[in-house]
């Protein structure tokens, strides 16, 4: 939507300028914040469900290779060490990438 600002002096109206009413990019930027929260909750969500998944399957995990319950604390351990290296690995990645 564009609207002119019209200036009227002794000559008679003239344009001074155009004034436009950007109601797309309002919207644009707040779809973009709704998108990333969108985001953030799916990703939250699949971690929640990723390190849920190997908990129930812990059992089945030490049943089949014979280990004990304490071999079992460093299947866990294993996982959040690795999960925690390669999270910020990730977002370095993303900084190179970055916003294209």
């Amino acid at each position: 939507m564009t609207a002119t600002l019209i200036s009227s002096s002794g000559t008679g109206p003239r344009v001074v300028a155009p004034v436009t009413a950007s109601l797309t990019s309002r919207t644009h930027g707040k779809d973009r914040r709704q998108l990333g929260l969108l985001m953030l909750a799916a990703s939250e969500f699949m971690v929640v469900l990723d390190a849920s998944i190997v908990n129930i399957a812990l059992p089945k995990i030490g049943s089949a290779l014979h280990m004990s319950g304490g071999a079992l604390a460093w299947i866990i351990t294993a996982y959040v060490v690795a999960f925690g290296a390669l999270l910020p690995f990730g977002g370095r990645i993303a900084d190179l990438l970055g916003r294209r």
